[in-house]
């Protein structure tokens, strides 16, 4: 899926839940829906004005028919347990939770619907139970990059096959941690290095 298919699809899926925010929708006296965003990355991130884009071209308008609250960790995990309560207090209507700030949306509330895009394995990870039906408050979509992690081992060795190869990786980062693990099962024996230089 392209990045700006995936960005049009998390802007889509607010119209897609609106049962669970039925109580937020506009209408003539009603409040606007307010829109939380809680992303681990910078204010600064690309993602910020592609998601604006694809919401306009749904037909939204911010401070017109959609209010979005953005909370930033600024690459601090460390950060989110307390952006994603300043949301809650904040009444959004909906969560949308990318990365690894899935973790500290679920943790906060049960109720809230939240909306993740997700890079690792949701059920591996224990984000929901089953794909097909997520249940309590969480939907939204997965790279499966734990899944596609041996293809692109496989794809690497094929182009550079006399190479070694590094990875970057963040090991606080659960979905992270998932990945690396598919990938080293795949590696075929061969000598794989960390951020580091050291053998994983």
């Amino acid at each position: 899926m392209r990045r700006r298919d995936f960005i049009k699809g998390i802007a889509g899926s607010i119209t897609a839940i609106s049962p669970l925010v039925a109580h937020a929708q506009v209408t003539r006296g009603q409040k606007i829906p307010n829109v939380g965003i809680l992303n681990y990355a910078a204010a600064s991130d690309a993602l910020v004005e592609e998601f604006r884009r694809a919401l306009r071209q749904l037909g939204h308008v911010e401070g017109q028919t959609i209010t979005t609250t953005y909370r930033w960790a600024d690459g601090n995990f460390d950060r989110l347990p307390a952006l994603a309560e300043e949301l809650v207090a904040q009444k959004v209507d909906v969560i949308i939770a990318l990365g690894p700030a899935v973790w500290a949306a679920k943790r906060t509330t049960t109720t809230i619907p939240i909306v993740i895009a997700f890079s690792g394995d949701p059920v591996g990870d224990q984000v929901v139970p089953n794909l097909a039906r997520p249940g309590g408050n969480i939907t939204g979509f997965s790279y499966m990059s734990t899944d596609l992690a041996a293809k692109r081992l496989e794809l690497l060795i094929q182009s550079f096959p006399n190479d070694r190869a590094a990875i970057l990786y963040n090991p606080d980062e659960p979905a992270t941690r998932l990945e690396m693990k598919a990938t080293e099962t795949a590696s075929f024996g061969r000598e794989i290095a960390a951020a580091d230089g050291s053998p994983v």
